[in-house]
C-alpha cells in the first residue's frame, strides 16, 4: 500500500525531481469562495511529502497524505501570495486535479476568479472545474476520502467516469475559459453537494450530479439529473448508461436496458430564411436485468422496447431543451456555435440577435435504438 501510494505521488509530480518534493508545496485542489467585505477565500489542498513517507515524521505521529489551507483576500493572485505566510514551501499548481467554485460566488460571475489560473504558466488548464451547491468550496476541498489518500484524486476520478454515468458534466478550466471567450455558447459546469442529512467532510456522502447552467459568467440556474442526460446527448458526451422501462408484457414489471455505445450529432439548416436545428442520436445496448419470467426475445418485443427506450432517450433530451429556451435563454446546447460552423454568412446576420432568437429555434430529434443481445443468459434465468 505504501509503495503503491508512493507511486502515484511519483506519478502526480512529473517533472519534479525527488529531492525537491520537500520544497513545493504541491497543489491537488482549489477552492474559491466568496468572503465577506467584497473578498474571497481561496483554498488548497496540498500533498503533504510527510504522510506519503517520503519524509520520516520521526516521533510516532499519524501525519495525513494532504492537507488544507486557506486564505483570504480581494483577488486570487493576492490569496495565493498570502499562502506563502502559513506554507513554508512555493506553491507548484501544475498538477491540480479539481477546482471548485462556490454557488454563491458563480452567481456573481467566475470570469475574473479564473483570469489568474489562466496566466500563471504553472496551472493546468486541463484540471476539472466543479461548482458546489448548497455548500462551500472549501467543505468539498477539505473533505476527505476513505478510497484514496488524495481526495482530490478520488474527486477526478468520479468526474471522469462521467461518459459511463450520464448525470454529471465534466468539463476543465481550459473549456470553461474558451466558453466565457467565445460569447456563443453559455457554458454549463458538473456539480457537487453534499447528500441532505449526511455528515459533510467526506466524500462518500457528496453526490456529484447535475449541472450548473450560466448565462455568460453568471450562474442562472440548474440542470437536474435527467436533464443532464439530455444534455450529454446532444454535446455526445456520454457512452453508456442504464435505462429502466415497463415490461411490455407485464406493465407491473421492470426491464432494465444497459446502454453500451452512443453517438450525437448536431446539424444546422437554413430553411425559409431560419435556422433549424436537427438532432441525430444512435445508441445500442443489451438487456441488463430483467423482472419476471417472459421472453423479450422475439422479435416483435425487442421492436418494443427498442421504440420505447428511443422514446425515454428523446423525452430527456426534448426537455432540456425546453429548459434552455423556456427556462434560461441561454444557448448551453452549442446550436448557434453550428450555425456559425456550417453558415458563416447567414450566422453574421444574426449574431447580434442570437439571444432573442434562440427560444425560438425548431429542434427535430431522431433517435435510434438498437437492442443487440439479452446479456449472457440469453431468455430469463429460471430457478432449478
Amino acid at each position: 500500500m505504501f509503495l503503491a501510494t508512493l507511486l502515484l505521488c511519483m506519478s502526480l509530480i512529473g517533472c519534479v525531481h525527488e529531492q525537491d518534493l520537500t520544497h513545493r508545496a504541491i497543489i491537488v485542489g482549489v477552492g474559491i469562495d466568496k468572503a465577506e467585505d467584497q473578498e474571497i477565500e481561496l483554498t488548497l489542498q496540498i500533498v503533504n511529502p510527510s504522510g506519503l513517507g517520503i519524509e520520516e515524521a520521526g516521533d510516532g505521529r499519524n501525519i495525513q497524505p494532504i492537507w488544507v489551507n486557506s486564505t483570504k483576500a480581494k483577488t486570487v493572485f493576492e490569496a495565493a501570495r498570502e499562502q506563502l505566510k502559513t506554507v513554508n514551501r512555493r506553491p507548484f499548481y501544475s498538477h491540480v486535479q479539481v477546482m471548485v467554485i462556490s454557488e454563491e460566488l458563480a452567481k456573481e460571475g467566475i470570469r475574473d476568479v479564473l483570469d489568474y489560473f489562466t496566466r500563471d504558466y504553472e496551472v493546468r488548464l486541463n484540471s476539472s472545474v466543479i461548482i458546489a451547491r448548497g455548500t462551500t468550496a472549501k467543505e468539498v476541498i477539505s473533505a476527505q476520502s476513505t478510497l484514496k489518500n488524495i481526495p482530490a484524486i478520488h474527486l477526478k476520478e468520479i468526474l471522469e467516469d462521467n461518459l459511463h454515468s450520464g448525470v454529471i458534466r465534466n468539463i476543465n478550466t481550459f473549456k470553461v475559459v474558451r466558453d466565457l471567450n467565445e460569447n456563443i455558447l453559455n457554458t454549463t459546469i458538473g456539480v457537487v453537494k453534499f447528500k441532505e442529512g449526511e455528515k459533510q467532510g467526506l466524500i462518500k456522502n457528496m453526490e456529484l450530479e447535475g449541472t450548473a447552467v450560466f448565462k455568460e459568467d453568471k450562474l442562472v440556474g440548474w440542470l437536474e439529473k435527467y436533464e443532464t442526460v439530455g444534455l450529454l446527448y446532444i454535446k455526445n458526451e456520454i457512452r453508456d448508461r442504464v435505462i429502466g422501462i415497463k415490461d411490455p408484457l407485464n406493465e407491473n414489471k421492470r426491464v432494465v436496458i444497459e446502454q453500451l455505445r452512443s453517438n450525437g450529432k448536431v446539424r444546422a439548416k437554413i430553411e425559409n430564411e431560419k435556422p433549424k436545428i436537427y438532432i441525430s442520436i444512435k445508441a445500442e445496448g443489451i438487456i441488463g436485468e430483467q423482472q419476471g419470467q417472459d421472453d423479450l426475445m422475439m422479435e416483435k418485443i425487442l421492436k418494443d422496447l427498442e421504440r420505447e427506450v428511443e422514446n425515454t432517450i428523446k423525452q430527456d433530451i426534448k426537455k432540456t431543451i425546453d429548459i434552455a429556451q423556456n427556462q434560461f435563454e441561454s444557448d448551453i446546447l452549442g446550436f448557434g456555435e453550428e450555425i456559425r460552423k456550417k453558415h458563416l454568412d447567414y450566422w453574421r446576420e444574426i449574431e447580434d440577435n442570437w439571444n432573442e432568437i434562440f427560444p425560438e429555434v425548431p429542434v427535430e430529434i431522431d433517435v435510434e435504438f438498437k437492442i443487440t443481445r439479452s446479456g449472457l443468459t440469453g431468455p430469463p434465468s429460471k430457478a432449478r
